[in-house]
């Protein structure tokens, strides 16, 4: 943070604009496959790798990763859905 004499400045950068990262993107306009219990295991490995290289240019023990830009959620169900496989 920069501190100045009569103001302060908070900014920050996201990795990965905002959207979700390449592979997790399950929507009208997407096309990534959806997390079964055939592929579950490669999308988790998957996901956390990207978390795990994001990681290495933040400053902090705390990643924050998007998962949805502009319209991203016009099929809410089928999004969370896949977003709920990715947690278990």
């Amino acid at each position: 943070m920069f501190a100045g004499p009569s103001a302060d400045l908070f900014s920050g950068l996201l990795y990965n604009d905002y959207g979700p990262p390449r592979g997790f993107c399950w929507d009208l306009r997407c096309y990534d496959a959806e997390i079964s219990s055939q592929n579950a295991k490669d999308k988790v490995g998957a996901f956390l790798n990207f978390v795990n290289t994001q990681s290495k240019f933040y400053n902090t023990d705390n990643v924050l990763v998007t998962m949805g830009s502009d319209f991203t959620y016009m099929n809410a169900t089928l999004y969370y859905t896949n977003l709920d496989r990715l947690i278990e």
